[in-house]
């Protein structure tokens, strides 16, 4: 092991100085709650008319488009986010139908600033392209279906660089020292908005930090067969940077890293446990199986890996692990909403006690 607890670097991300607002018809909407900006939108001013173009889908080969015979430069154009029909969903390609391509066809077309219509708001750190106006998320019953007239205002910085670093410690093991099982989880978040919404990510992931920090006190009184190493990853919500970092670099040979298990968004799941990972490796997943079947933990789910959390780029260098997460849980995504009072604290103990249970079979054998 390297003698550093920290592994500095650098990531760069978005910052929002200042609040965004957003009014319909001279009526001042709620940030965080009626809507959000996109992690991807420009910065920009304004108070223009508003037009709807329904879903804002343009399919050419399909004589569909939304924008026929409909004014929109230098328009706030609104655009149903839901799920478009199903008779074009079946016709048409997922990227024509997605929410980048929708939201380019009203940037080509002059619009001011875009209002995508939605249920669920977040702010998600990470996106394919950035906008070239501003956008904004903004729940349906916020929105007057009459609305003529929206003013806006966002301040968005992008590509802004900064210092952070990953943290690891570790527990030796009394039998097996030179045999490790890497625990990790990603400890940020995507931050504020201004100095009036503040983004807690309590599922999101102080959930999985928190998993760390329980399975670690417990391994220190009950010391393992095998070397346990605990790794808090930064960057995770701007691309995985740290755990890509952790793996080019590693503080210890990989090669003596038997499995990994990732924990991102533990406390909250109705469907149970989902491993992604699972398919992967069988022998493992049915080693859980049988753990969390013997524990009562409840429907176990497994997934094919993916780049999706901290867990992949290991997995990249030869490290076969789990992705743990509780499934389908009511708990917001990347919402101001994701705070401590709505855990669900039952589904985070039977993570515990199912990555307890495993940790000790895989560190007394395969």
């Amino acid at each position: 092991m390297s003698s550093s607890y920290v592994q500095r670097f650098s990531v760069r991300a978005g910052t929002f100085p200042k609040a965004p607002s957003l009014e319909v018809d001279e009526r001042p909407l709620e940030l965080g709650e009626a809507f959000l900006p996109m992690a991807s939108t420009a910065s920009g001013t304004g108070e223009v008319p508003v037009v709807r173009v329904g879903h804002g889908l343009v399919l050419p080969q399909q004589s569909v488009n939304a924008y026929a015979g409909k004014s929109v430069e230098g328009r706030v154009v609104v655009i149903d986010g839901s799920t478009a029909p199903d008779s074009l969903r079946d016709i048409a390609s997922g990227e024509a139908l997605s929410r980048t391509t929708r939201i380019q066809h009203a940037e080509e077309r002059g619009a001011r600033a875009v209002i995508w219509l939605r249920d669920h708001i977040s702010l998600a750190a990470a996106s394919r392209r950035d906008a070239a106006v501003p956008v904004f998320q903004v729940r349906p019953s916020a929105w007057p279906p009459d609305a003529r007239r929206a003013r806006f205002e966002v301040r968005h910085r992008r590509d802004q660089r900064f210092r952070t670093q990953n943290v690891t410690g570790k527990i030796e093991g009394a039998a097996q020292p030179d045999s490790v099982l890497l625990l990790v989880a990603h400890y940020d978040h995507v931050g504020a908005l201004g100095d009036s919404v503040y983004f807690a990510g309590a599922n999101d992931n102080a959930s999985g930090t928190a998993m760390l920090l329980v399975l670690a006190r417990y391994f220190a009184a009950h010391p393992p067969a095998c070397t346990l190493v605990f790794t808090a990853f930064s960057g995770e919500e701007v691309g995985l940077v740290g755990s890509r970092y952790f793996a080019a670099r590693p503080p210890f040979d990989l090669s003596r890293a038997a499995f990994l298990l990732n924990f991102d968004m533990v406390a909250s799941g109705t469907e149970g446990i989902t491993a992604v990972g699972g398919v992967d490796y069988p022998r493992a997943f049915a080693q859980l199986r049988a753990a969390a079947d013997s524990l009562g933990a409840g429907p176990l789910s497994k997934r094919t890996n993916a780049p999706n959390s901290d867990h992949y780029f290991l997995t990249q260098r030869g490290v076969p692990g789990f992705f743990l997460y509780t499934k389908a849980g009511e708990q917001p995504y990347h919402s101001p909403r994701d705070v401590p009072a709505t855990l669900e604290w039952g589904d985070f103990w039977q993570v515990y006690r199912l990555a307890r249970t495993f940790i000790k079979q895989r560190c007394e054998g395969p």
